[in-house]
């Protein structure tokens, strides 16, 4: 009887807790841009393509230039208001729950900010990249570097693209904030060096 208590507990003691999920081998970055790309085609395709019906109709071309310029400066805050609910709410969080002494996590995330002040600059924050992201798919389908693959008339913003430029746009803005901290702290580090 205490030999099978003994192999039990041997069998016990070689598992490691940290094999057993094999999530917690995938890196941090990766899961948290796949889940800002998932945030911004969530976000065109719940308001510009379908989902939601808010009584807009970004199918059809407009009457005229300021209708049309209009409706496109209507979609846009609507689909930033809906990212920064999403980065906010929703992935910041899960940033969070990441974040520890071995895995910094939050070097992730541009805006690192609690409370009510962080989903207004959030929203700023998505209203500036969602600006850029909106001018560069405009400028791929007039060009027509990009097939249109609403096939329509209208601007031919599609949600996986617009995903993919969000986290190019993203990661352009989330490299220059790290490298202007990095550039800090190594300026704090010789003032303290040389004062000594």
């Amino acid at each position: 009887m205490k030999k099978k208590r003994t192999e039990q507990n041997e069998e016990i003691d070689d598992i490691n807790p940290y094999q057993v999920d094999k999530l917690s081998k995938i890196p941090t970055g990766l899961i948290l841009t796949f889940l800002k790309f998932w945030a911004a085609a969530a976000a065109v395709f719940f308001i510009l393509v379908g989902g939601i019906d808010l009584g807009l109709n970004f199918s059809r071309p407009a009457a005229d230039a300021y209708a049309e310029m209009a409706r496109t400066i209507v979609g846009l805050i609507l689909v930033s208001l809906f990212l920064a609910i999403l980065l906010n709410y929703g992935i910041k969080h899960v940033c969070h729950l990441m974040h520890n002494r071995r895995n910094n996590a939050k070097k992730w995330m541009v805006l690192n900010i609690k409370g009510f002040l962080a989903f207004l600059a959030y929203l700023v924050y998505c209203l500036v990249t969602m600006t850029i992201v909106f001018l560069i798919v405009a400028f791929m389908g007039k060009y027509h570097l990009i097939p249109s693959l609403l096939e329509n008339n209208g601007l031919g913003i599609e949600p996986f693209l617009t995903g993919a430029i969000f986290i190019v746009v993203d990661g352009a803005i989330l490299f220059t904030k790290n490298m202007i901290i990095k550039l800090y702290k190594v300026l704090r580090y010789r003032r303290l060096i040389s004062q000594d």
